[in-house]
Protein backbone atom coordinates (compact mmCIF):
# COMPACT_ATOMS: atom_id res chain seq x y z
CA UNK A 1 0.00 0.00 0.00
CA UNK A 2 1.10 3.40 -1.44
CA UNK A 3 -0.78 5.39 1.23
CA UNK A 4 0.61 6.88 4.55
CA UNK A 5 -2.47 5.35 6.04
CA UNK A 6 -1.71 1.92 4.71
CA UNK A 7 1.42 2.29 6.22
CA UNK A 8 0.04 2.96 9.88
CA UNK A 9 -2.60 -0.44 9.45
CA UNK A 10 0.60 -2.42 8.39
CA UNK A 11 2.50 -1.20 11.74
CA UNK A 12 -1.04 -1.90 13.56
CA UNK A 13 -0.66 -5.18 12.45
CA UNK A 14 2.75 -5.88 13.22
CA UNK A 15 2.62 -4.75 16.64
CA UNK A 16 -0.82 -7.35 16.63
CA UNK A 17 -0.31 -10.11 14.38
CA UNK A 18 -3.68 -11.66 15.35
CA UNK A 19 -6.25 -8.63 14.52
CA UNK A 20 -7.90 -7.96 11.29
CA UNK A 21 -7.12 -5.26 8.84
CA UNK A 22 -9.86 -2.35 9.69
CA UNK A 23 -11.98 -1.51 7.13
CA UNK A 24 -11.02 2.10 5.09
CA UNK A 25 -12.67 4.14 2.50
CA UNK A 26 -10.56 4.18 -0.60
CA UNK A 27 -12.10 7.93 -0.66
CA UNK A 28 -10.80 8.71 2.28
CA UNK A 29 -7.12 7.02 1.38
CA UNK A 30 -6.97 9.08 -1.86
CA UNK A 31 -7.81 12.40 0.37
CA UNK A 32 -5.05 11.66 2.69
CA UNK A 33 -2.50 10.60 -0.20
CA UNK A 34 -3.92 14.49 -1.56
CA UNK A 35 -2.85 15.81 2.03
CA UNK A 36 0.83 14.20 1.71
CA UNK A 37 1.44 15.34 -1.35
CA UNK A 38 0.67 19.12 -0.71
CA UNK A 39 2.90 18.89 2.12
CA UNK A 40 5.56 17.52 0.10
CA UNK A 41 5.34 20.56 -1.83
CA UNK A 42 6.55 22.80 1.28
CA UNK A 43 9.83 21.31 0.29
CA UNK A 44 13.23 19.60 2.17
CA UNK A 45 11.32 18.57 5.41
CA UNK A 46 14.55 19.42 7.34
CA UNK A 47 14.11 23.32 6.72
CA UNK A 48 10.24 23.14 7.57
CA UNK A 49 10.86 20.78 10.96
CA UNK A 50 13.18 24.01 11.71
CA UNK A 51 10.94 26.45 11.46
CA UNK A 52 8.15 24.40 13.35
CA UNK A 53 11.19 23.60 16.19
CA UNK A 54 11.25 27.62 16.77
CA UNK A 55 8.13 28.39 16.84
CA UNK A 56 7.11 25.19 19.42
CA UNK A 57 9.95 26.22 21.41
CA UNK A 58 8.41 29.90 21.46
CA UNK A 59 4.94 28.75 22.21
CA UNK A 60 6.45 26.64 25.44
CA UNK A 61 8.65 29.79 26.62
CA UNK A 62 5.84 32.12 26.48
CA UNK A 63 3.32 29.64 28.22
CA UNK A 64 5.31 29.30 31.35
CA UNK A 65 5.72 25.70 30.45
CA UNK A 66 9.04 25.17 31.94
CA UNK A 67 9.04 22.27 34.74
CA UNK A 68 10.69 18.93 34.01
CA UNK A 69 7.60 17.15 32.71
CA UNK A 70 7.19 20.46 30.16
CA UNK A 71 10.58 19.90 29.00
CA UNK A 72 10.20 16.49 28.02
CA UNK A 73 7.26 16.78 26.08
CA UNK A 74 8.97 19.57 24.17
CA UNK A 75 11.64 17.05 23.75
CA UNK A 76 9.31 14.97 21.96
CA UNK A 77 7.68 17.24 20.04
CA UNK A 78 10.66 18.58 18.51
CA UNK A 79 12.51 15.35 17.95
CA UNK A 80 9.06 13.41 16.42
CA UNK A 81 8.39 16.84 14.08
CA UNK A 82 11.75 16.17 12.63
CA UNK A 83 10.38 13.11 11.01
CA UNK A 84 8.42 13.66 7.71
CA UNK A 85 5.02 13.15 8.35
CA UNK A 86 4.59 11.15 5.60
CA UNK A 87 6.77 8.87 7.78
CA UNK A 88 4.14 8.12 10.25
CA UNK A 89 6.18 4.55 11.28
CA UNK A 90 9.13 6.47 11.72
CA UNK A 91 7.34 9.33 13.94
CA UNK A 92 5.75 6.59 16.00
CA UNK A 93 9.10 4.61 16.53
CA UNK A 94 10.49 7.40 17.98
CA UNK A 95 7.72 8.33 19.79
CA UNK A 96 7.65 4.86 21.33
CA UNK A 97 11.07 5.27 22.18
CA UNK A 98 11.18 8.12 23.59
CA UNK A 99 8.60 7.22 26.13
CA UNK A 100 10.47 3.49 26.37
CA UNK A 101 13.31 5.60 27.75
CA UNK A 102 11.52 7.77 30.20
CA UNK A 103 9.64 4.65 31.78
CA UNK A 104 12.49 2.17 31.48
CA UNK A 105 9.60 0.12 29.58
CA UNK A 106 10.58 -3.34 28.96
CA UNK A 107 10.01 -5.53 25.45
CA UNK A 108 6.72 -6.79 26.65
CA UNK A 109 5.72 -3.49 28.07
CA UNK A 110 6.80 -1.19 24.66
CA UNK A 111 5.19 -3.47 22.96
CA UNK A 112 1.69 -3.41 24.64
CA UNK A 113 1.90 1.07 24.82
CA UNK A 114 2.96 1.08 20.72
CA UNK A 115 -0.05 -1.11 19.97
CA UNK A 116 -2.41 1.20 22.47
CA UNK A 117 -0.93 4.11 20.59
CA UNK A 118 -1.76 2.76 17.34
CA UNK A 119 -5.02 1.71 17.78
CA UNK A 120 -6.14 5.12 19.05
CA UNK A 121 -4.32 7.07 16.19
CA UNK A 122 -5.84 5.52 13.70
CA UNK A 123 -9.33 5.33 15.73
CA UNK A 124 -8.86 9.22 16.57
CA UNK A 125 -8.25 9.71 12.39
CA UNK A 126 -11.26 7.52 10.99
CA UNK A 127 -12.98 9.46 13.68
CA UNK A 128 -12.12 13.16 12.23
CA UNK A 129 -11.02 12.34 8.92
CA UNK A 130 -12.90 14.77 6.89
CA UNK A 131 -11.51 18.04 9.66
CA UNK A 132 -8.37 16.44 9.76
CA UNK A 133 -7.85 16.63 5.88
CA UNK A 134 -10.03 19.82 5.57
CA UNK A 135 -7.76 21.69 7.91
CA UNK A 136 -4.49 20.35 7.03
CA UNK A 137 -5.40 20.81 3.65
CA UNK A 138 -6.09 24.75 3.85
CA UNK A 139 -2.77 25.20 6.47
CA UNK A 140 -0.44 23.63 4.16
CA UNK A 141 -2.03 24.77 0.89
CA UNK A 142 -1.85 28.77 2.49
CA UNK A 143 1.50 27.62 3.08
CA UNK A 144 2.72 26.39 -0.24
CA UNK A 145 0.85 30.00 -1.47
CA UNK A 146 2.95 31.71 0.75
CA UNK A 147 -0.07 33.34 2.12
CA UNK A 148 -0.17 34.08 5.97
CA UNK A 149 -2.93 32.70 8.67
CA UNK A 150 -5.94 35.28 9.21
CA UNK A 151 -7.79 35.63 12.72
CA UNK A 152 -10.83 34.38 10.81
CA UNK A 153 -9.31 31.61 9.49
CA UNK A 154 -7.67 30.61 12.99
CA UNK A 155 -11.24 30.81 14.59
CA UNK A 156 -13.16 28.84 12.18
CA UNK A 157 -9.95 25.90 12.58
CA UNK A 158 -10.20 26.75 16.98
CA UNK A 159 -14.27 26.14 16.23
CA UNK A 160 -13.98 23.05 14.34
CA UNK A 161 -11.03 21.79 16.21
CA UNK A 162 -12.99 21.78 18.98
CA UNK A 163 -14.72 18.21 19.22
CA UNK A 164 -10.92 16.94 17.74
CA UNK A 165 -9.50 17.97 21.15
CA UNK A 166 -11.77 16.81 23.31
CA UNK A 167 -11.47 13.20 21.51
CA UNK A 168 -7.81 13.62 21.84
CA UNK A 169 -7.93 14.08 25.21
CA UNK A 170 -10.30 11.40 25.47
CA UNK A 171 -8.01 8.93 24.20
CA UNK A 172 -5.15 9.82 26.22
CA UNK A 173 -6.72 9.68 29.60
CA UNK A 174 -7.81 6.14 27.74
CA UNK A 175 -4.12 4.97 27.31
CA UNK A 176 -2.70 6.49 30.35
CA UNK A 177 -5.66 4.06 32.23
CA UNK A 178 -4.57 0.82 30.41
CA UNK A 179 -0.63 1.35 31.22
CA UNK A 180 -1.47 1.97 34.58
CA UNK A 181 -2.37 -1.32 35.03
CA UNK A 182 1.11 -2.67 33.60
CA UNK A 183 3.53 -0.01 35.41
CA UNK A 184 5.01 -0.54 38.34
CA UNK A 185 4.90 1.98 41.37
CA UNK A 186 8.36 3.66 39.97
CA UNK A 187 6.94 3.81 36.48
CA UNK A 188 3.20 4.98 37.87
CA UNK A 189 5.09 8.05 39.75
CA UNK A 190 6.62 8.98 36.65
CA UNK A 191 3.17 8.80 34.86
CA UNK A 192 1.01 10.44 37.35
CA UNK A 193 3.55 13.70 36.72
CA UNK A 194 3.34 13.38 33.13
CA UNK A 195 -0.59 12.91 32.71
CA UNK A 196 -0.82 16.17 35.44
CA UNK A 197 1.72 18.07 32.98
CA UNK A 198 -0.71 17.20 30.33
CA UNK A 199 -3.58 17.97 31.65
CA UNK A 200 -1.89 21.35 32.61
CA UNK A 201 -1.39 21.75 28.98
CA UNK A 202 -4.28 21.31 28.03
CA UNK A 203 -6.24 23.14 30.21
CA UNK A 204 -3.95 26.01 28.63
CA UNK A 205 -4.38 25.37 25.28
CA UNK A 206 -8.08 24.83 25.58
CA UNK A 207 -8.35 28.64 27.21
CA UNK A 208 -6.13 29.90 23.97
CA UNK A 209 -8.28 27.66 21.78
CA UNK A 210 -11.35 29.68 23.02
CA UNK A 211 -9.72 33.04 22.65
CA UNK A 212 -8.62 32.27 19.07
CA UNK A 213 -12.44 31.46 18.42
CA UNK A 214 -13.49 34.62 19.19
CA UNK A 215 -11.06 35.94 16.50
CA UNK A 216 -8.13 37.25 18.99
CA UNK A 217 -5.58 35.06 17.62
CA UNK A 218 -2.22 36.66 16.45
CA UNK A 219 1.29 35.31 14.91
CA UNK A 220 2.94 35.50 18.33
CA UNK A 221 0.25 32.87 19.88
CA UNK A 222 1.63 30.11 17.35
CA UNK A 223 5.36 31.77 17.94
CA UNK A 224 5.22 32.90 13.72
CA UNK A 225 5.97 36.57 14.55
CA UNK A 226 8.89 36.87 12.59
CA UNK A 227 7.90 34.04 9.74
CA UNK A 228 8.36 35.63 6.41
CA UNK A 229 4.99 34.42 4.83
CA UNK A 230 3.13 35.03 8.26
CA UNK A 231 4.71 38.67 7.88
CA UNK A 232 4.11 39.11 4.20
CA UNK A 233 7.61 39.43 4.09
CA UNK A 234 8.29 36.02 1.80
CA UNK A 235 8.97 36.00 -1.97
CA UNK A 236 5.86 35.22 -4.04
CA UNK A 237 5.36 31.45 -4.34
CA UNK A 238 6.96 30.11 -7.27
CA UNK A 239 4.39 29.71 -10.74
CA UNK A 240 5.22 27.75 -13.72
CA UNK A 241 5.51 31.46 -15.74
CA UNK A 242 8.79 33.15 -16.25
CA UNK A 243 9.76 36.20 -15.31
CA UNK A 244 9.36 38.79 -17.88
CA UNK A 245 13.17 39.49 -17.66
CA UNK A 246 13.89 35.77 -18.25
CA UNK A 247 15.03 35.51 -14.96
CA UNK A 248 14.01 34.34 -11.50
CA UNK A 249 14.67 36.71 -8.65
CA UNK A 250 17.88 36.84 -6.71
CA UNK A 251 18.42 37.31 -3.37
CA UNK A 252 17.93 40.73 -2.28
CA UNK A 253 20.01 43.14 -0.21
CA UNK A 254 19.27 42.99 3.20
CA UNK A 255 18.79 47.11 3.21
CA UNK A 256 15.75 46.61 1.70
CA UNK A 257 12.37 45.67 2.61
CA UNK A 258 13.09 42.46 4.50
CA UNK A 259 12.68 39.04 3.44
CA UNK A 260 15.07 37.14 5.85
CA UNK A 261 16.29 37.86 9.05
CA UNK A 262 19.87 37.14 9.62
CA UNK A 263 19.30 36.87 13.35
CA UNK A 264 16.87 34.17 12.91
CA UNK A 265 18.09 30.96 11.31
CA UNK A 266 14.25 29.49 10.55
CA UNK A 267 13.84 32.61 7.83
CA UNK A 268 17.48 31.51 6.22
CA UNK A 269 15.56 28.95 3.78
CA UNK A 270 14.32 32.23 2.12
CA UNK A 271 17.80 32.98 1.21
CA UNK A 272 18.98 29.91 -0.17
CA UNK A 273 15.40 29.23 -2.59
CA UNK A 274 16.17 32.42 -3.93
CA UNK A 275 20.04 31.52 -4.60
CA UNK A 276 18.91 28.31 -6.07
CA UNK A 277 16.85 30.02 -8.55
CA UNK A 278 19.40 33.17 -9.35
CA UNK A 279 21.49 30.69 -10.41
CA UNK A 280 19.16 28.15 -11.60
CA UNK A 281 21.44 25.31 -9.32
CA UNK A 282 21.21 21.82 -10.85
CA UNK A 283 19.84 18.78 -8.49
CA UNK A 284 23.62 17.85 -7.04
CA UNK A 285 24.16 21.58 -6.27
CA UNK A 286 20.38 22.53 -4.94
CA UNK A 287 21.22 19.52 -2.72
CA UNK A 288 24.84 20.92 -1.43
CA UNK A 289 23.01 24.15 -0.81
CA UNK A 290 20.28 23.06 1.24
CA UNK A 291 23.04 20.03 2.97
CA UNK A 292 24.92 23.60 4.10
CA UNK A 293 21.66 25.28 5.16
CA UNK A 294 20.64 22.53 7.55
CA UNK A 295 24.42 22.14 9.25
CA UNK A 296 24.26 25.73 9.58
CA UNK A 297 20.35 26.21 10.64
CA UNK A 298 21.12 23.30 13.60
CA UNK A 299 24.39 25.11 14.86
CA UNK A 300 22.40 28.49 14.91
CA UNK A 301 19.40 26.27 17.15
CA UNK A 302 21.92 24.70 19.39
CA UNK A 303 23.32 28.34 20.37
CA UNK A 304 20.04 29.64 21.11
CA UNK A 305 19.53 26.76 23.32
CA UNK A 306 22.47 26.85 24.70
CA UNK A 307 21.61 30.69 25.09
CA UNK A 308 18.05 30.91 25.63
CA UNK A 309 18.19 32.96 28.79
CA UNK A 310 20.27 35.68 27.40
CA UNK A 311 18.10 35.79 24.37
CA UNK A 312 14.76 36.23 25.72
CA UNK A 313 15.77 38.92 27.23
CA UNK A 314 16.47 41.13 23.67
CA UNK A 315 13.27 43.00 23.04
CA UNK A 316 12.37 41.63 19.06
CA UNK A 317 13.00 44.96 17.45
CA UNK A 318 16.81 44.54 18.89
CA UNK A 319 17.73 41.29 17.68
CA UNK A 320 18.62 43.08 14.41
CA UNK A 321 21.93 44.47 16.27
CA UNK A 322 21.94 43.11 19.86
CA UNK A 323 25.39 41.40 20.97
CA UNK A 324 23.68 38.66 22.08
CA UNK A 325 22.38 37.42 18.43
CA UNK A 326 25.81 38.65 17.34
CA UNK A 327 27.31 34.83 16.80
CA UNK A 328 24.08 34.22 14.87
CA UNK A 329 24.18 36.68 12.82
CA UNK A 330 27.76 35.33 11.96
CA UNK A 331 26.30 32.24 11.06
CA UNK A 332 24.02 33.55 8.34
CA UNK A 333 27.69 35.44 6.96
CA UNK A 334 28.84 31.83 6.92
CA UNK A 335 25.95 30.26 4.97
CA UNK A 336 26.76 32.98 2.11
CA UNK A 337 30.00 32.46 2.14
CA UNK A 338 29.64 28.59 1.79
CA UNK A 339 27.41 28.77 -0.82
CA UNK A 340 29.11 31.37 -2.76
CA UNK A 341 31.81 29.27 -4.87
CA UNK A 342 28.30 26.48 -5.56
CA UNK A 343 27.50 28.52 -8.94
CA UNK A 344 30.04 27.59 -12.38
CA UNK A 345 31.15 31.30 -14.48
CA UNK A 346 28.74 30.17 -17.09
CA UNK A 347 25.92 30.17 -14.25
CA UNK A 348 26.66 33.52 -12.84
CA UNK A 349 27.02 34.83 -16.44
CA UNK A 350 23.21 33.54 -17.16
CA UNK A 351 22.24 35.43 -13.49
CA UNK A 352 23.24 38.71 -15.23
CA UNK A 353 24.45 41.85 -12.90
Amino acid sequence: MTHVIGAIVAAMLAAQPDASPPPVDEKLLNAFDQVERDVRRLGDWSQQSAIIRDAVRKVWQRSGWTDETDAYALKVAEEVSAIPPWDFPARMDKFTGLLAERYQLNDEQKSRVTSLFYQESFGFFLKNAKVVIDQAREVVGARVRQEPFTPEQVARWARDGAPLMADGRARIERIADLMRQDLSPAQREILQRDFAGFERRFRDMEKMRTEWADGRWRPEDWGLEADPIQSGQAAPAPTDQPAKSGRTPGPRGLSGPTRLLPHDETTWVIYVRDFSQRYRLDSAQRTAADSILTELVERAAQFRRDHANEIARVPMPARTYDPALAPIRRVFEELKARLDPIPTGAQRLLSGP
